[in-house]
């Protein structure tokens, strides 16, 4: 197995109580896949309890797609209680409280979607939290062969692109699994209020450069009112508002490191998804990712021109 790296995914997986953490016998590393991270975890028999969900403290939530190469696991999230054989996958997210449970010795590999882009591709992905796919489904089975190549591959050594292409495929197979799970829309709402919430999302995605843009511009457009678009997103990780500023930062972060926005100017890329004020964007961007976002073009396109040399 690679030596472990420091990474999000290896703070989240390991992001436990401190006795609970000297308890833990096995190994951890990470690779960093664009925005994405894929983790490969093995250990003896284990329980991990995360009691308050981790994005409390300033920590952005992520999508955590667990797939079980050896042993057996069981997960435990919104009431669900889900299986896991050789082969299965299941996905959970650091917003909510969750229980991983390994009975022997175990092998998973563990990716790490930030959720907010992850939900904009797919806004069906909230039904599969804590629920279990077969891996006998060809699409699953894919998904974990593609997690398996990622890992293996050094993208230290490629271009920041090339990051960005193969996270933007591993999104694209994992929504592929969410919108053909069988009996996904009723996992944890109604057919007609997870239309809508696709609905509305999709509407707010087409319309990030408008900084006025507001939950009653919404409900008006869409012929809905303020109050259901509230109840829509009562059982999300956050209201529709805290959903709209975490899509448009985390679009700006992409561009950021994506060569072909390297004609825009930062300001410009704030102006395209929404930020009225260039000075607002840059603080609320190194809130969110503890760099400015000059010094995150720049160490991205260092990257990229050592990658071409």
């Amino acid at each position: 197995m690679h030596n472990a790296t420091p990474s999000p995914a290896s703070d989240i997986w390991l992001d436990m109580p401190a006795a609970q953490a000297r308890q833990f016998a096995g190994a951890l590393a990470t690779r960093a896949v664009g925005a994405l991270t894929v983790s490969q975890v093995e250990g003896k028999a284990y329980r991990v309890r995360r009691p308050t969900p981790l994005h409390e403290g300033g920590k952005k939530e992520w999508l955590l797609v667990a797939i079980q190469r050896q042993g057996g696991s069981r997960l435990r999230q919104l009431g669900r209680d889900s299986a896991l054989a050789p082969g299965d996958i299941a996905l959970y997210s650091t917003a909510q409280p969750y229980r991983l449970e390994f009975d022997g010795a175990f092998r998973q590999t563990v990716i790490g979607f930030p959720a907010a882009p992850l939900r904009a591709l797919c806004p069906a992905i909230d039904g599969l939290v804590g629920v279990a796919m077969s891996g006998r489904r060809p699409q699953v089975a894919l998904l974990a062969a593609m997690a398996e190549c990622h890992f293996d591959t050094d993208y230290g050594a490629l271009p920041d692109q090339a990051g960005v292409h193969a996270a933007s495929a591993l999104s694209a197979t994992l929504a592929g699994c969410a919108v053909t799970q069988p009996g996904r829309a009723d996992v944890t709402r109604s057919k007609l209020s997870q239309y809508h919430l696709e609905r509305l999302r999709q509407f707010a995605m087409a319309r990030l450069g408008d900084s006025e843009l507001s939950v009653g511009d919404v409900a008006a457009a869409l012929n809905i009112s303020a109050a259901h678009i509230h109840r829509l997103f009562s059982g999300q990780p956050h209201t529709f508002s805290a959903w709209l500023w975490h899509t448009r930062l985390e679009q700006c972060h992409l561009a950021l490191v994506n060569p072909a926005f390297s004609g825009l100017s930062i300001s410009q890329i704030a102006f395209k998804y929404g930020f009225a004020h260039a000075s607002h964007f840059s603080r609320a961007y190194r809130t969110r990712f503890g760099i400015t976002p000059s010094a995150r073009r720049q160490a991205s396109a260092t990257t990229v021109r050592a990658g071409a040399r």
